[in-house]
């Protein structure tokens, strides 16, 4: 759930809505869904079996905590409660319907890839986007797909460039 949460990060990130329920994650469907109204990201999560909000900031501090080999729990009654063998963490329960629905969304190229190895590339590219949202296309990481992937970032005086040896071909 930790890499989850930091994947969504950026979609949550700086988020200056005024709708304070987009700064939760949902869990829905098998999926991690986060957003802004403007951005948002879904991740598949097929062991996601309940529906609820986990709010982002206060659980992604708390799985810095949690061991990353332990298993963790999730239960959805009058509070949303992470359990683990060293711990248990809750959080009062929003209503799911409060979230906005999904965009609907058409699949154009679907691949699968090491989450882990992906997840080291994008952490270690994120440290070169710029914090400026007056220049959004420095605030993001590009990936090229392609044979191997390219990971790039660059904050207008820096830039990352990494190449994962992963394939994720794609006709355009």
């Amino acid at each position: 759930l930790r890499e989850v949460m930091q994947l969504l990060t950026p979609a949550i990130a700086g988020n200056k809505t005024p709708l304070p329920v987009l700064h939760n994650v949902l869990l829905k469907d098998g999926k991690a869904v986060a957003g802004n109204l403007e951005t948002f990201v879904f991740v598949d999560l097929p062991e996601a079996d309940i529906d609820c909000l986990i709010p982002h900031k206060a659980a992604l501090e708390l799985l810095k905590y949690v061991p990353g080999n332990e298993t963790l729990t999730i239960e959805a009654d009058k509070e949303v409660s992470l359990n683990w063998d060293g711990g248990k963490s809750s959080y009062p329960r929003v209503k799911t319907d409060e979230y906005p629905p999904d965009p609907d969304l058409t699949v154009k190229v679907e691949g699968s890839l090491d989450g882990n190895t992906l997840m080291t590339a994008l952490s270690s590219a994120y440290r070169y986007c710029s914090g400026d949202e007056s220049r959004p296309v420095l605030t993001g990481i590009v990936l090229f797909p392609g044979e191997n992937l390219d990971v790039a970032a660059g904050d207008g005086f820096r830039m990352a460039y990494q190449t994962i040896p992963e394939s994720f071909p794609i006709e355009q």
